[in-house]
């Protein structure tokens, strides 16, 4: 279990899906250790305490990102 998202879970899935595919696909190689591994960086990544962990100087969860000027 990754990020508190089962193996069952509709985004768990989806991920593990197009990782396979692509991988099938793309580069002919599917390699399920490496798809596992893969897929479960990515469900970690989109979680949404790792969306808010990156912090301003003064330690306030950064919610935007806007261009300069």
């Amino acid at each position: 279990m990754t990020a508190g998202v089962s193996r069952g879970h509709p985004l768990f899935r989806l991920l593990a899906e197009l990782t396979q595919r692509n991988f099938a696909v793309n580069l002919g190689w599917s390699d399920p250790e490496v798809i596992a591994y893969l897929t479960d960086v990515l469900v970690d990544f989109v979680h949404v305490d790792r969306l808010f962990s990156i912090r301003d100087a003064c330690g306030r969860r950064i919610q935007a990102v806007r261009r300069p000027g």
